[in-house]
């Protein structure tokens, strides 16, 4: 095994590992801070290093050493997260990881892999399961752990986000990058940056079906798309390289930019579905009608629409079918369809009801974590 740098990428959470590498004189150790660069290469998209680095830490760790094995088994984690997006095979890696160090008596490993098991939940929706997951971060981590607080941090402020307290998630996000600068952590930041962007747009995308947003109202989520979209391009982290084309095309719908979107939703839409995100294609598509029913394409937005309910069943956010049907009865509006109409702004405002419920269901089940863990880093942008 050698430390070298990544040929196409070298962040310095990399960099710092390959310096601890040679300068360990411990095997255990020295395998450990492998298994570590192996996760952080599989941030970086460095997909068949990191492969290759646990295939060969299974080969010398042939006697399961515990504290090793978690970390290898956590690295697989990230491998499966980050170039599969298999959600549900991730997280079983994690759990797996998080028995095993808990069993080597390895709090860091624990930490970190309850953070990312808290991630993981909230990806699929499992809000309860995500907090109680983010509380078991931070009790088996210290401020030294930024792997940990960092992941376990980011969470709550997506959480925080979804509960539309978008003030005190940007709070979270803050000290989520404090961890992920000071540990030299880019990819981390990338993903952050991305979430921001994201929690933003869909934000104004709906109150956008109520009010046309001005430009005061985008003017910071543009920059924060802006920024994404640069860092992502310069890592080429491939996990979010069709997702970014995509928040800027729903950016481009709240400013009005009819033809820009359409021209990233075309290019763009297929790939999402074929990297296993078909659930955001209902409300894509009732963007796309939206757009062309704007340029006067009405032959393309009837066909979107009827697209985008033939795939409902597919969408199952509260706030995404919200948009969908906000959407839908516009069109329907543009197209003079009376009946249609009337029966998508009914459908929208009742998911509309329903998310606000969720949004204060999810903020009830945060107060708790919320009350026992306070942000303690300083930002230090």
């Amino acid at each position: 095994m050698e430390g070298d740098p990544v040929q196409n990428f070298s962040s310095r959470s990399i960099k710092n590992l390959d310096s601890l590498i040679a300068q360990c004189l411990d095997d255990n150790q020295r395998f450990v801070l492998f298994a570590k660069k192996a996760g952080n290469l599989a941030r970086l998209s460095c997909f068949a290093e990191a492969r290759h680095l646990v295939k060969e830490l299974r080969l010398v760790n042939s006697g399961y050493e515990p504290r090793l094995s978690a970390w290898i088994i956590f690295a697989e984690g990230l491998i499966e997260h980050f170039e599969t997006l298999n959600n549900a095979k991730a997280k079983d890696k994690f759990h797996r990881a998080f028995l095993v160090g808990q069993m080597a008596g390895d709090h860091e490993i624990a930490g970190a892999a309850s953070a990312w098991m808290a991630h993981c939940e909230l990806v699929s929706g499992q809000f309860k399961e995500a907090v109680e997951h983010v509380a078991t971060a931070f009790k088996w981590s210290s401020m030294d752990s930024g792997e940990a607080r960092g992941r376990a941090s980011m969470v709550l402020a997506d959480a925080l986000n979804c509960a539309g307290k978008t003030d005190l998630a940007r709070r979270w996000y803050h000290e989520a990058r404090s961890f992920a600068v000071r540990d030299g952590d880019i990819a981390m930041q990338n993903v952050m940056l991305f979430n921001m962007a994201t929690f933003g747009v869909s934000n104004l995308t709906l109150r956008d079906c109520f009010t046309p947003q001005a430009e005061n109202d985008w003017r910071l989520i543009a920059l924060e798309v802006s920024s994404a979209g640069n860092l992502n391009a310069a890592l080429g982290i491939q996990s979010l390289a069709s997702m970014v084309p995509i928040v800027q095309a729903e950016l481009l719908v709240i400013q009005r930019k009819w033809t820009d979107a359409l021209h990233l939703f075309d290019q763009h839409i297929p790939i999402v579905v074929n990297e296993g995100q078909k659930r955001l294609l209902p409300k894509l598509l009732a963007q796309c009608a939206w757009c062309q029913s704007q340029i006067g394409d009405t032959s393309g937005a009837r066909s979107n629409i009827g697209e985008a309910i033939n795939n409902l069943t597919d969408c199952t956010d509260l706030d995404d079918l919200s948009v969908v049907h906000f959407r839908i009865a516009a069109v329907a509006k543009k197209l003079n369809n009376y009946d249609l109409e009337i029966h998508h702004q009914a459908l929208a405002l009742n998911y509309f009801d329903r998310f606000k419920k969720h949004q204060l269901e999810i903020a009830t089940l945060l107060s708790p974590v919320l009350a026992s863990v306070t942000p303690q880093t300083k930002n230090p942008a």
